[in-house]
């Protein structure tokens, strides 16, 4: 009787053994892996905060190259600073053209950033509500507009003028860019749009930095925390858009 008990006991230490080492190695490999996920954390949030500081020193004082593209053709467009001049025929052509080769560095040129928002964007947003000279207009009308091969005329229809009634030197990319910006300035303002829309690849933003690159897998607290930080309690960005 006695060996088989000193078997049972031999047997109980070793797998007391095996289950005590096994569970150190999962603790070990969950506390590593913490202390890797931790360490990861605090370099990306270097670099978000870096993005923010960046954004919020030279967005509001750095030309901006804003276009709104319809199946990979720009259909309007502007560039910011201190005003807003919005890009002519050829202007539109070229941006196409570079849009359709993805060479981004060429279409940014001399900006500090690229703005690109796909008409999706205010497909998806048609029933907000604007006031252009005293009208009140949606954003699916906005987007007719914008979409129109006689924005003169449309627009003149929107807000009730005779095509006539609209200067004669203010061109049909004039007509559409100060209605994109009116977009641009609704959508700006409002973070949540920008992450949905980023997300879904409807807004694209370049130089991409890794804040941005991040918006893409998920719009996580320290994303919107970036976004509100940037654009919601930037006063030189308000002031720009605006």
């Amino acid at each position: 009787m006695a060996l088989p008990s000193l078997l049972v006991i031999i047997i109980g230490f070793i797998f007391i053994f095996v289950i005590f080492k096994l569970f150190t190695t999962i603790l070990r490999a969950v506390f590593y892996t913490f202390v890797l996920l931790f360490l990861i954390s605090i370099v990306f949030g270097f670099f978000v905060i870096k993005d923010v500081n960046d954004m919020k020193n030279n967005f509001g004082n750095s030309s901006k190259l804003v276009l709104l593209a319809d199946n990979n053709t720009v259909t309007s467009g502007f560039t910011a600073t201190d005003v807003v001049t919005p890009l002519s025929a050829q202007q539109l052509s070229e941006a196409t053209a570079l849009l359709q080769k993805k060479d981004y560095k060429t279409l940014l040129g001399s900006n500090y950033k690229l703005f690109i928002i796909k008409t999706e964007v205010l497909q998806n947003l048609s029933e907000a509500q604007f006031a252009i000279e005293g009208k009140k207009v949606t954003m699916g009308n906005i987007l007719g507009v914008l979409k129109s091969d006689k924005p003169r005329t449309d627009y003149a229809s929107l807000i009730e003028l005779n095509p006539g009634d609209i200067p004669s030197q203010v061109t049909n990319e004039e007509i559409k860019a100060g209605l994109f910006r009116n977009v641009f300035v609704y959508i700006f303002q409002r973070p949540l749009i920008i992450l949905q829309q980023y997300q879904k690849g409807n807004i694209y933003i370049y130089p991409e930095t890794i804040a941005f690159k991040a918006m893409k897998i998920s719009s996580i607290p320290i994303l919107d925390f970036f976004v509100k930080e940037t654009i919601n309690n930037n006063e030189s960005v308000k002031k720009e858009v605006k």
